[in-house]
């Protein structure tokens, strides 16, 4: 029997080509070269074929046979031929699609995915036998996947959710994607042996989104259109706003509830036990002391079926007046006493004092009445002069009250005594003061006496006081 035909009727143009090449690579290699199978291409679609290419056998060859898998058995023969017969022989695994070449190669056509795996050509020559391997990849020709799903809707901690990527192919890895991102895999997500079905157990709101399945092997990859999946949750525990319980008494109080939840949940209002509205918010326009208690916000969510609440204290305060100071005299003496007295129109209020700017502690001199409404400074020294505020507060105001100077009445410090040695220099000092002033009248008196007019001088006086003597005489004796 002849061999084959080089150039098989169902060979497409490019692998004739490709199999001419390797033909005149096969016959110009060394003797040699040890003998080597390879798959051409490494991997194939199922459809196509595949070329299992020999290379470097030896000259002395008298046959080669095929089989597939690693054994070298009958039941495993595909096909066989011998060089000096010129006989080819079909085994139990041929097909009627094989193709032998006389260079040793072997075309396997229209190829499926059971046709996947070891090959290898068992080679006779005169020296001895010798066996290659080469290993066959076929992959299914993937088409774009589609998710289908148990549901598309699911309650946050009660329902589970399965999504399987369809249609299923052998080989094939698929991946998961979540809004675009890679899903990653917790103890809430299971995923089947071929990853084809993903299940998602008490689903939480995190797997809310879009899904997409991948579908890929060496030879391609595809994408489904995405899948939606809502889940109800909530609600959660809501908050009340603004978060503070002080109200100002005759203004106006707005509360506001919020609660995690989808769909939006529905809200209602109790006040002391008792229905008040069935809105979200809360308003009361000026409020008063009667206002004051217990705020309940209930939440309700009918997809999901449950309830929840939040209670906030409500307390309303009084307004807060400016207080003023009372004091009986705002000058004192020194070492007596003074009381100050704050005056407020509120109780329940929290009361400091200042003195000039500056917060005032207990001292052994200062001391406060239980509720700070009375400051006594006992006794009163020069340094306590100044200004003093007293400050009232509640818990949502503070005012300040106007200043009340203090003055303080004291006297002047005595001067001290001098030491004798001190004393004892001042008089000296003093005499030899009036020593030079002696010591200069005297220099000026006779310094007139040794001058001619000055005696001159003198004997006219001394004339004219005579005469002016004289004539009183005269005068007392008529």
């Amino acid at each position: 029997m002849e061999p084959p035909s080089a150039h098989p009727p169902m060979c497409v143009p490019w692998q004739g080509l490709l199999l001419a090449a390797s033909l005149l690579t096969i016959w110009n290699f060394p003797a040699t070269a040890t003998p080597t199978a390879e798959s051409v291409p490494p991997a194939v679609l199922e459809g196509q074929s595949v070329l299992l290419l020999a290379h470097n056998l030896p000259d002395n060859l008298l046959a080669y046979h095929w089989y597939k898998g690693k054994r070298s058995i009958d039941k495993d023969l595909i096909i066989m031929y011998e060089i000096k017969s010129q006989e080819t022989k079909q085994g139990k695994l041929y097909s009627g699609k094989e193709t032998l070449y006389p260079n040793g190669s072997l075309m396997l056509q229209n190829v499926t995915l059971k046709q996947s795996g070891i090959y290898h050509l068992n080679i006779h020559s005169a020296d001895n036998q010798k066996s290659v391997f080469v290993e066959v990849f076929v992959y299914p020709l993937l088409s774009k996947p589609t998710i289908r799903s148990n549901r598309t809707t699911a309650v946050e901690g009660r329902d589970t959710v399965e999504l399987t990527c369809d249609p299923l192919f052998r080989k094939t890895t698929y991946l998961w994607h979540l809004n675009g991102k890679k899903l990653r895999v917790d103890d809430r997500i299971a995923l089947s042996r071929d990853n084809a079905t993903l299940t998602l157990l008490r689903v939480s709101r995190h797997f809310r989104g879009r899904y997409e399945c991948e579908a890929k092997n060496p030879l391609g990859a595809f994408h489904s259109d995405p899948f939606t999946l809502d889940v109800f949750y909530g609600p959660d525990t809501p908050e009340i706003f603004p978060p503070h319980k002080y109200f100002e008494e005759g203004r106006s109080m707005w509360l506001s509830c919020q609660a995690v939840s989808h769909p939006k949940a529905h809200y209602s209002w109790n006040v002391n036990g008792e229905p008040w509205n069935a809105r979200q918010e809360l308003s009361i326009h000026q409020v008063s002391i009667s206002n004051n208690g217990l705020y309940t916000c209930l939440v309700n969510n009918a997809a999901t079926g449950r309830n929840n609440s939040k209670v906030k204290e409500v307390i309303i305060v009084e307004k807060l007046p400016k207080p003023h100071i009372q004091v009986k005299n705002e000058t004192v003496l020194e070492h007596h006493f003074v009381d100050l007295t704050c005056i407020s129109e509120n109780t329940g209020v929290s009361i400091w004092w200042t003195f000039n700017n500056q917060k005032l502690k207990a001292t052994d001199r200062m001391t406060f009445s239980w509720n700070n409404r009375r400051l006594t400074i006992d006794p009163v020294t020069k340094e306590d002069a100044g200004a003093y505020q007293c400050e009232v507060s509640n818990p949502l105001n503070t005012r300040l009250s106007d200043p009340v100077k203090l003055a303080v009445l004291y006297q002047p410090s005595k001067s001290p005594l001098l030491s004798p040695t001190i004393v004892a220099s001042l008089v000296a000092e003093v005499l030899a003061g009036l020593a030079i002033l002696g010591g200069l009248a005297y220099f000026v008196f006779f310094k007139k006496l040794d001058n001619p007019e000055s005696h001159e001088g003198v004997h006219r006086q001394e004339r004219k006081n005579w005469k002016r003597a004289k004539r009183k005489r005269r005068k007392s004796k008529k």
